[in-house]
């Protein structure tokens, strides 16, 4: 075949105001980390899909609720945390660092950073929380 080919999907969004927020965590299997309640109906096949804020900032991905009126959305915070070995560009190849340390340093730009709380729990693991301020 030649020439482009053509692609038939549907492509679905929801909307809705943001109802609960869960600095911490919703729970300990659902969400166990920084989640945020949406008055939304996401459809099948969302899940899983980006979740972003009025401003067009990716925020996190459809998490639960998907064919409720209320779902949720598991945040991206904690990830900023997440110990990286970058391959590239060769002066931070085998460093050990993550997206915050980048963005700190001026690699990368991630908005509201001084809004992300790393803590250590009581039982030593490192966990992440977000302002609750708007």
């Amino acid at each position: 075949m030649k020439g482009p080919r053509r692609w038939d999907c549907r492509c679905w969004a929801a909307w809705g105001a943001v109802t609960d927020v869960y600095p911490f965590k919703r729970d300990e299997h659902g969400l166990p980390n920084p989640a945020a309640g949406v008055a939304a109906r996401t459809m099948n096949g969302m899940s899983g899909g980006g979740a972003f804020d009025e401003e067009g900032n990716l925020v996190g991905v459809i998490a639960t609720g998907v064919g409720d009126e209320h779902s949720f959305v598991s945040l991206f915070w904690p990830a900023i945390y997440t110990p990286l070995e970058p391959k590239w560009p060769p002066l931070l190849a085998g460093s050990g660092t993550s997206l915050a340390a980048l963005a700190r340093t001026g690699f990368c730009t991630i908005r509201n950073l001084d809004d992300v709380i790393p803590f250590t729990a009581e039982d030593g693991t490192t966990m992440i929380s977000i302002s609750a301020d708007p």
